[in-house]
């Protein structure tokens, strides 16, 4: 099977894959800060520290299974009003989770972060990425998204 050499343009300077490394470095992260939190958010919202643990755990099965669906679903969208309209609905539903009265509305939003995430930002940030980053050849290690994301573990 050949290989073409032709990649799609990279745009002007080096920002743009500056702003996909930190915006995935961003999804990785609210994933994952609950774990470093579970203490403080038990106790606020009296719940055991496992049932708070929960909140990473369903962003996180949230995310897996609901990839493959919304990637079929916003396949034709603008990669650009993805990446800026889910950040922008992803940084409401995560000031309106930092207010959340008790558990039920926490868990939620999290269902909410993690679909828009997903559907909005993640698939969008990767198909806008791999025709503009030549990868041929390049480990995996070098491909921005896994940069960004491997950052926020």
């Amino acid at each position: 099977m050949e290989r073409s050499d032709e990649h799609t343009p990279l745009p002007a300077g080096s920002g743009w894959l500056i702003g996909l490394l930190l915006t995935t470095f961003v999804i990785g992260t609210d994933d994952f800060i609950i774990a470093g939190i579970l203490p403080a958010v038990s106790g606020d919202l009296e719940v055991s520290e496992a049932v708070a643990g929960r909140l990473a755990t369903v962003f996180s099965v949230v995310y897996a299974l609901a990839a493959p669906v919304l990637a079929l679903v916003v396949r034709r969208m603008p990669r650009r009003t993805l990446i800026v309209g889910g950040l922008s609905v992803f940084a409401v539903i995560n000031l309106v989770t930092a207010l959340a009265p008790h558990y039920a509305v926490l868990m939620v939003l999290r269902v909410l972060a993690a679909g828009v995430v997903v559907g909005l930002v993640t698939i969008a940030v990767m198909a806008f990425a791999v025709p503009r980053y030549p990868t041929a050849g390049a480990p995996a290690r070098h491909q921005p998204g896994r940069i960004g994301t491997s950052a926020a573990t």
